[in-house]
């Protein structure tokens, strides 16, 4: 029997819209295993914190830390119109540090 406590953290949205669901998944094949899910945007300090799983976007900055792909991250860039009639509609992201 698998059991004790889990902490794991992830970003709000991708928290609440993905990572829960995998979580009660987990949970309901291990249900002597207590979650507790950190939502925040900030990065985690994993030891200070106590956390045993943080789920991010991107390459870890701690080359210590081991990453391993858990799902796409696809991205939408978009604008009102009144931006595009005043800036005109960029054709790379590095317009986008002039504004």
């Amino acid at each position: 029997m698998i059991g004790g406590r889990m902490r794991v953290s992830a970003t709000s949205d991708f928290g609440r819209n993905v990572v829960r669901h995998w979580l009660d998944k987990f949970n309901a094949l291990h249900p002597h295993v207590s979650i507790s899910l950190l939502l925040s945007d900030s990065i985690s300090h994993l030891l200070h914190d106590e956390i045993d799983l943080a789920i991010r976007f991107g390459v870890p900055a701690d080359g210590t830390m081991v990453a391993k792909k858990l799902a796409e991250n696809r991205r939408a860039l978009c604008a009102s119109p009144a931006y595009i009639a005043e800036h005109g509609e960029p054709k790379h992201p590095d317009e986008l540090r002039r504004v």
